[in-house]
């Protein structure tokens, strides 16, 4: 009887220990992407950081040089994110300015670190 008692409770706690280690959440980011006169996409990154007051919400990628990288279409983009571990999950259109753009929303899933703290892809990751 001991012996069962025994295993229970190291099964309960290897459970305990090994579900805390593969906790993971959900992320999410938005491409807005805009046409250039040369036919190609600017895409505008949103990871949700907070801004300051009057700071802009803006990040754009960039390639390694530090040059705004400009997308044959929000389908190279998404390629380009699919890449980097992002998942497609909504897209919708607006017109703005006599213009198009291009709204795709894109998701994540990430695992805690051994440290406890959740470790997203941030814009860093895209040369900001």
């Amino acid at each position: 009887m001991k012996k069962y008692v025994i295993i229970i409770l190291f099964t309960l706690i290897s459970s305990i220990i090994f579900s805390q280690e593969n906790e993971t959440k959900t992320i999410y980011c938005e491409l807005v992407g805009t046409s250039t006169l040369l036919g190609k996409v600017t895409v505008e990154i949103d990871m949700g950081e907070s801004k300051g007051f009057l700071a802009v919400n803006t990040s754009y990628i960039t390639d390694e040089k530090g040059k705004l990288k400009k997308f044959n279409s929000m389908v190279d983009a998404m390629n380009f994110m699919g890449d980097k571990g992002w998942d497609f999950a909504q897209a919708y259109v607006a017109g703005e300015n006599g213009a198009y753009v291009y709204h795709w929303l894109l998701k994540q899933t990430i695992a805690k670190g051994k440290d406890g703290q959740y470790y997203p892809v941030t814009k860093k990751v895209f040369g900001n």
